[in-house]
């Protein structure tokens, strides 16, 4: 019964409320993903692994070091010459791709839990399948219809969010025939409660002469045209359908004089977290064919706990050379002993803990560690106290450099393949800055 005292809004006011919409107090239907967008840098560190803040530098790489290009492009930094050592703040990225898009249905109801009105699919936002409804004042009474009173002079708007099919039934519930409405995937409903919307009259006459020269008789014209509206109050509300059962009832009080009601849903909002974002970074101005750790000391991630770490020590092909999760000086720390090449650089990735080969996946699956970390790079024989088990650097009565020159590259005591294989992943390099 209440839906038939709902009036119809003509091409002119659904017009006029669109050039409104356009100045409302939010922007909406406009979901943008930034890709590739250089990140803010945050300035200073709190809990480096080893005294000697002077020695820091604030460098968080930008995305391009999402591909590994060794130590020939611009993700190659310089420690500078004053220095022994040098931190760099990174973040692994959330790459978030876009999540499912709900079929909605839109549903608002009286103070006893009525159905006055409903839609599937009239949102001016989303992908076509979400809900919307536009309604004025039918009755005249200076409230949309779709507004129900309190008994207090204030007017509530109630709507019910739910999946389709649901809403076929009438009953807005989160099931249809019994079954649940299936849909998955987050929404948000944008509310304008509008104000001010009418007709004004221009009046124009025409002259007796003018009638008498046209040959008819002086008349008075009348012209209408619509009125701006006024936005005189939005609402907003965000939600996820998790199970596919669910309908969400919602209650918003409207401001005074509101004659039209836009209700918009827009249902292309979600996001799937998808974290496999890898880091790849090249050090340089290091001592040729010395020894260096480089020690990975996870901040904090997206849920507030320690970033899980992976080291992996990369050569100028970009191939694996080493890699570590959690062997460094404390829980967590991922840390790698590595000999710098015969240009003094040295390149590695960081990747979420795990992820041995540092390419982003474990098992077909993103790694899925997103957070922030801290890369510390320092000559091996600076380090106190000496890293537990430095990979092979630790110094003995040869000195690194000297045992290096005999060809033992890792510093292992021993010349043998893994030696050759290293020379050869290095050898010609160059380092361009």
């Amino acid at each position: 019964m209440c839906m038939t005292r709902l009036r119809p809004i003509g091409a002119a006011v659904l017009a006029v409320v669109a050039s409104t919409a356009a100045s409302a107090q939010f922007e909406i239907g406009q979901s943008t993903m930034v890709v590739n967008e250089p990140k803010e840098a945050h300035p200073g560190f709190a809990g480096a692994p080893i005294p000697g803040q002077s020695c820091q530098i604030d460098f968080e790489p930008a995305e391009p070091n999402d591909l590994c290009v060794g130590p020939f492009g611009g993700q190659t930094i310089t420690l500078a010459p004053e220095l022994d050592c040098l931190l760099i703040n990174g973040k692994l990225d959330n790459c978030g791709t876009p999540g499912p898009q709900p079929d909605t249905w839109l549903c608002v109801f009286d103070k006893n839990g009525q159905l006055i009105v409903s839609d599937d699919n009239g949102s001016d936002f989303g992908n076509g399948k979400a809900s919307g409804l536009l309604i004025g004042d039918g009755n005249f009474d200076g409230v949309s219809d779709v507004l129900v009173s309190n008994g207090d002079g204030t007017y509530s708007l109630r709507l019910g969010i739910t999946g389709f099919p649901d809403g076929f039934d009438g009953n807005c519930n989160g099931f249809f025939q019994n079954a649940p409405h299936g849909q998955m995937g987050e929404f948000t409903v944008y509310i304008e409660f509008i104000s001010g919307i009418g007709m004004s009259s221009v009046v124009s006459e025409t002259t007796e002469s003018d009638a008498n020269s046209a040959g008819v008789v002086g008349e008075t014209n009348v012209a209408t045209s619509a009125l701006p509206g006024v936005v005189i109050g939005t609402a907003s509300y965000t939600d996820e359908f998790v199970s596919g059962a669910e309908a969400f009832f919602l209650n918003f009080v409207a401001p005074p004089g509101a004659e039209f009601v836009n209700i918009n849903i827009d249902n292309t909002v979600g996001e799937i977290e998808d974290c496999d974002d890898v880091d790849f970074m090249c050090v340089t101005g290091l001592d040729p064919l010395e020894s260096y750790c480089i020690t990975v000391v996870g901040g904090l991630d997206y849920d507030c706990n320690p970033t899980d770490t992976q080291l992996c020590w990369i050569d100028k092909n970009c191939d694996v050379i080493a890699t570590d999760d959690d062997s460094g000086p404390a829980l967590g720390y991922s840390q790698l002993c590595v000999i710098s090449d015969v240009n003094g650089t040295v390149c590695f990735a960081v990747s979420g803990g795990g992820d041995s080969d540092c390419d982003g996946w474990i098992l077909d699956q993103p790694h899925g560690v997103c957070g922030m970390y801290v890369v510390q790079v320092r000559r091996t024989i600076d380090m106190t106290p000496l890293p537990i088990d430095p990979g092979g650097c630790s110094p003995d009565d040869a000195s690194v450099a000297e045992q290096a020159s005999e060809g033992d590259l890792n510093s292992d005591g021993v010349v043998d393949g893994d030696d050759l294989s290293r020379l050869l992943s290095n050898w010609g390099v160059i380092t361009a800055l």
